[in-house]
């Protein structure tokens, strides 16, 4: 209550954020599963402070004090990709998520995308596979395998690219 009191008084304009990470840390050794406490004030950070990166360390923390929690792996995933454009830590991160127990299925779908605009077309198709496969919805998987035509079409254009494609001459 004091870290939403204490942030409250922010948004007011009563003091700025200097004792924010004091507190939130605090927080966290207190109670290191208290979720939503950990992602408010990683989203915080990020935001009204301008410190994704602190807000990784703080969701690397929680996610070490909680390995069975998707939440905190899946969390970085965005953070990774809205804040740092990191396809790569973002795709690991969500794949992080996926492996813990009860994992929300929507991790699929966002390891697949991110693949996709990391360069991969390959991985994301596969990947788009996968959440076709695993989809209890029609729409979802319907959706899913839209987008692994869409990929194989980009796949088949590279392809043809390559092959018709001058060749350098060596001299």
């Amino acid at each position: 209550f004091d870290l939403l009191q204490y942030f409250g008084g922010y948004r007011l304009g009563q003091h700025d954020l200097a004792e924010f990470n004091a507190r939130v840390e605090r927080l966290m050794r207190l109670d290191p599963s208290f979720h939503r406490a950990t992602l408010f004030a990683a989203v915080v950070r990020a935001t009204d402070m301008e410190d994704p990166a602190g807000a990784l360390r703080w969701l690397a923390w929680a996610e070490r004090a909680n390995p069975e929690e998707w939440i905190y792996p899946y969390e970085q995933g965005f953070f990774h990709y809205l804040w740092l454009e990191n396809y790569q830590e973002a795709k690991a991160a969500f794949e992080r998520a996926g492996r813990c127990p009860g994992a929300h299925p929507a991790w699929r779908h966002f390891a697949a995308r991110i693949a996709e605009l990391g360069g991969d077309p390959a991985v994301a198709r596969e990947m788009w596979l996968q959440v076709a496969a695993a989809a209890e919805h029609p729409r979802v998987r319907e959706a899913a395998l839209e987008n692994v035509r869409r990929l194989e079409a980009i796949l088949l254009q590279r392809s043809q690219e390559r092959l018709t494609a001058p060749t350098p001459s060596t001299s």
